[in-house]
């Protein structure tokens, strides 16, 4: 089984590159702007990605489909992490200066 590694550098989508040779897997498209974050759940079930178009987008890791869009911050979310458990997710932005979950 390959691994993949996340890779998104003022990209507006999340690119899944394979780990033994950087060959691009998949695109997963659904920001207006630059993605900022990324995270996967504990269990690698789910992809979280932040964006400067103030989102939160949680995405399926094994369809590669997007299963919900998050707003609420009115800036840049800078970061996504998940609860060990997995219940919760965490957002944050150091421009409007909130955290959200």
């Amino acid at each position: 089984m390959k691994k993949s590694v996340l890779y998104s550098v003022f990209f507006t989508f999340v690119l899944l590159l394979f780990v033994q040779d950087s060959r691009a897997q998949n695109t997963l498209d659904g920001h207006t702007n630059a993605v900022e974050s990324v995270a996967f759940s504990h269990d690698g079930t789910m992809l979280a990605s932040g964006s400067s178009d103030g989102t939160v987008v949680l995405w399926n890791a094994t369809t590669r489909q997007n299963t919900d869009t998050f707003e609420g911050h009115t800036d840049v979310v800078s970061a996504v992490a998940f609860a060990p458990d997995g219940t919760l997710l965490a957002s944050g932005s150091s421009i409007d200066g909130t955290v959200k979950l």
